[in-house]
């Protein structure tokens, strides 16, 4: 089949790939993010005076996020209809012959992805 909008497709292989690779990235926004936050309230929880202050400094301070379950879902539907005619007609005499042939075709197809959590520590990819 004939692509007639001269653009690259991409693999299925290789979409599944990226976005893998995505819901790792995003993770990795989320830990860095955490980790500017928890520096923020690092100097508050070492000037608390007691045990009892540090707790309460630790009960506001911000939720580790993590990407448990990601899902991505992708559809096309193809609808095809084809139609021929052909007809004569003698305006005079207001007779006319008409004939018609029409088929129509569609399907769909679907295709979901899941990425479960997936633990990379940075050390392990830079090394």
């Amino acid at each position: 089949m004939k692509n007639p909008t001269n653009q690259k497709a991409i693999s299925l292989q290789a979409a599944i790939e990226r976005t893998a690779a995505g819901v790792i990235e995003m993770q990795d926004v989320f830990d860095d993010a955490y980790d500017d936050e928890l520096r923020k309230y690092e100097d508050v929880l070492r000037a608390a005076p007691s045990a009892a202050a540090q707790a309460i400094v630790a009960e506001i301070m911000p939720a580790r996020q993590r990407i448990s379950h990601s899902e991505l879902e992708f559809g096309v539907a193809i609808n095809v209809e084809r139609s021929t005619g052909f007809s004569i007609q003698a305006r005079i005499l207001n007779l006319g012959y008409e004939r018609r042939y029409a088929t129509a075709a569609s399907d769909t197809s679907r295709l979901k992805i899941c990425v479960e959590q997936v633990l990379i520590s940075k050390e392990g990819k830079d090394g």
